[in-house]
């Protein structure tokens, strides 16, 4: 995902599904608040959910839109 279809989702509830250090699969909801560029670390998505690396993120979508 590139950061202008992230930015779309500022401000809705999402289920994230991301990879965590030792690369296990992890999935959060909760509220995006921001997306911010950190130098060195790249884009972090920041909620309810804590900081996330855009990088590590696997699937982004809206609450209420994931496949059953």
């Amino acid at each position: 995902m590139t950061l202008p279809e992230i930015k779309a989702f500022v401000g809705k509830r999402v289920v994230i599904e991301y990879l965590d250090r030792l690369g296990h699969k992890c999935v959060a909801e909760g509220s995006l608040w921001e997306v911010e560029f950190v130098p060195m670390y790249g884009c972090n998505l920041i909620g309810d959910f804590g900081e996330i690396q855009l990088d590590k993120v696997v699937t982004l979508v809206e609450f209420g839109q994931q496949a059953a």
